[in-house]
């Protein structure tokens, strides 16, 4: 079973739903760009302890943009294209252009 947090509002169905309906709604970019934060927590999260002070500098400039990702509505949601190009801003923001 998928843990629900990485589930986009829009793939949450209740056994009513499926029956009825007799499929569930394809994924989409849009519900791939909700799962982004969620794996990008979960592994900051895993190297907190050998980076501790890295760690919630990257996921102070991060959460801004993981809010654009978890808009309930995905039409509001930001492409995988723009959310790559700002997690690119914020790489340079903390390290410079290395």
């Amino acid at each position: 079973m998928v843990d629900e947090q990485f589930l986009a509002p829009e793939q949450r169905y209740t056994v009513e739903y499926c029956i009825k309906h007799k499929r569930r709604q394809e994924a989409t970019t849009k519900s791939d760009v909700w799962k982004i934060p969620h794996l990008v927590n979960q592994i900051l999260t895993a190297q907190s302890d050998l980076y501790m002070d890295e760690v919630l500098t990257v996921k102070r400039h991060l959460k801004k943009l993981h809010r654009f990702c978890q808009a309930t509505n995905p039409i509001n949601r930001w492409s995988s294209l723009k959310l790559l190009r700002e997690y690119q801003l914020v790489y340079r923001e903390i390290y410079g252009s290395q």
